[in-house]
C-alpha cells in the first residue's frame, strides 16, 4: 500500500495514544478509515478523532461528526469536548465550545496544553524512509495493545458486574431475618422480635431516644415474603446502579435515603411497627435515573432492558402492603438530589454546589422535626410488654428495665391511652 506523509503522521498518533495513553479505537462502519478514539479515564480528552484531511475534509459533515461523539460519550456515560487531531497543514486551529481542533506536524504542535496533557506527544510524528512498512509494524503493534484492552475490559466488566455491597446488604438482612425468628419463637411474637433485632418503633424512638432505629430499621424484614420481595428488588436495582454510581456514592445514597425516609415516618405516620428498605432502593433507583437523565445515557440500548426490569420490579415494590409511601418519598427525593450532586460533581460545579446545599437542607429540617416530636399515639402496650419480656429472656435486664421506665413516662405523657 502506498501511505501518504499525513496519514503516517495520522498512524504515528494513533499507535502512540492507542498504546502508550490506553485510549480505544471506535469504529465507525460508516467511514472504515475514520480513526476515532475514547479514554473515559482522561477528563481533558475524552473524544478525539484523528484526520489528515485539511479543515474542508475534516468539517465536510457536520451532522456526523456530532452524532459520532454523541454516541461515543454515550458509551462512557459521561459529557465531554472533542478533540480533532489534524496533521494535514492545509487544516488551521479551531477552538470553540463543541470542539478543539490541533495541527500536528513533526516537531511542531500549535497548542502548549496538548503537550501538557500528552508527555512526549511533540516526538511522536516524524518522518521514516519506509512510510509503507512504518505504517504496517504500528497497525500491528495497535491490534496487539487492542486484544489485550478487550481481555483487561471483560476482566473488569466482570469485577464490576458483582454488586458487592448489595451483597453485603443482603447478606446482614438474612442474618437478621433468622435471628428474629428465633427471638419471635423463644420469647415473643413476631412484631416484637422485630423491634427487638432493631426495627423502626416509634415508641422506641421517641420514649427512649433510640434514634439508631432510623438506620437499622432499613436492614429488618417483617416476614420471608417481604423479605424475599426486598431482596429481590435490592438485588435487581444494585445490579444496575451500584457499578454506574461507584460503590461509595451507592452507600452513601442508599443509607441516606434510608435514615431520610424512616424520619419522615417519624414526623408524619402514627405510631407503628416499620419495616424494609424501599426508602434506600427508591433513592438509589432515583439518584441513577436523575444523574443518567442530565448525562443523555438512558437512550443506550445496554440500559434499557435492565432498565425496564428495574422498573417493573421497583412498581411491585410499592404494591407490597408494609412499604411506606411516606418513606418512600422522603428516599425518592434524596436520590433525586444526590444525583444532581453526581452529575454536578463531573459536569456543572455550580449544579453541584446547589444540590449539596439543598440535600445538607433537607437532611437538617428534616432531623430537626424528628428530634421535635415527644409523644407517641396510639400506645400499643401489647408489644411494648412482648418487646420487655423479650429482653428479660436474655442478658439484657438492665436494658428491659431502662425501657420499661421510658415507656412509663410515655403513657403518663399521653394520659395512660
Amino acid at each position: 500500500m502506498q501511505v501518504s506523509e499525513y496519514d503516517l503522521y495520522a498512524y504515528q498518533l494513533l499507535h502512540y495514544l492507542v498504546v502508550q495513553q490506553q485510549y480505544r479505537v471506535v469504529r465507525v462502519q460508516q467511514h472504515k478509515d475514520d480513526l476515532w478514539l475514547m479514554n473515559e479515564q482522561n477528563s481533558a480528552y475524552p473524544v478525539i478523532r484523528i484526520s489528515s484531511s485539511g479543515n474542508a475534509g475534516t468539517f465536510a459533515d457536520t451532522d456526523y461528526v456530532r452524532n459520532v461523539h454523541r454516541v461515543i460519550l454515550n458509551l462512557m456515560h459521561r459529557e465531554g469536548p472533542m478533540l480533532i487531531l489534524n496533521t494535514n497543514p492545509g487544516s488551521s486551529p479551531v477552538h470553540n465550545a463543541f470542539l478543539t481542533q490541533i495541527c500536528i506536524a513533526p516537531q511542531k504542535i500549535s497548542e502548549p496544553q496538548l503537550i501538557r496533557v500528552f508527555r512526549g506527544i511533540d516526538q511522536v510524528v516524524h518522518l521514516v524512509s519506509d512510510p509503507d512498512k512504518e505504517t504496517s509494524t504500528l497497525l500491528a503493534q495497535v491490534e496487539e495493545a487492542e486484544l489485550k484492552q478487550q481481555q483487561d475490559f471483560i476482566k473488569k466488566v466482570r469485577k464490576k458486574s458483582i454488586p458487592r455491597v448489595t451483597l453485603a446488604i443482603m447478606a446482614v438482612c438474612t442474618i437478621v431475618l433468622v435471628l428474629e425468628y428465633i427471638l419471635a419463637y423463644t420469647g415473643g411474637n413476631m412484631d416484637s422480635a422485630v423491634v427487638a433485632v432493631g426495627g423502626f418503633y416509634k415508641m422506641n424512638i421517641v420514649a427512649a431516644h433510640e434514634y439508631w432505629r432510623l438506620l437499622s430499621g432499613g436492614f429488618v424484614q417483617n416476614g420471608v415474603i417481604p423479605f424475599v420481595i426486598s431482596m429481590y428488588a435490592l438485588y435487581a436495582t444494585g445490579k444496575l446502579c451500584e457499578h454506574r454510581l461507584g460503590r461509595g456514592w451507592y452507600t452513601a445514597v442508599f443509607l441516606a435515603s434510608v435514615i431520610l425516609g424512616n424520619m419522615a415516618q417519624l414526623i408524619a405516620a402514627p405510631n407503628a411497627i416499620a419495616t424494609g428498605m424501599s426508602a434506600g432502593i427508591f433513592g438509589v433507583a432515583a439518584a441513577f435515573l436523575t444523574s443518567q437523565l442530565l448525562s443523555h445515557t438512558l437512550r443506550h440500548p445496554l440500559l434499557r432492558i435492565p432498565l425496564y426490569n428495574c422498573m417493573v420490579i421497583l412498581l411491585l415494590l410499592a404494591l407490597v402492603p408494609s412499604v411506606s409511601f411516606v418513606a418512600d418519598l422522603a428516599g425518592i427525593l434524596c436520590g433525586i438530589l444526590f444525583g444532581l450532586w453526581i452529575y454536578g460533581k463531573q459536569n456543572d460545579s455550580l449544579m453541584r454546589h446547589h444540590a449539596k446545599m439543598a440535600l445538607a437542607l433537607y437532611a437538617v429540617s428534616m432531623l430537626v422535626y424528628g428530634v421535635a416530636v415527644d409523644t407517641v399515639t396510639p400506645v400499643d402496650r401489647h408489644v411494648d410488654a412482648a418487646l420487655i419480656r423479650i429482653y428479660r429472656h436474655t442478658p439484657l435486664n438492665a436494658y428491659a428495665d431502662y425501657l420499661q421506665e421510658h415507656f412509663s413516662r410515655q403513657y403518663e405523657k399521653t394520659g395512660g391511652m
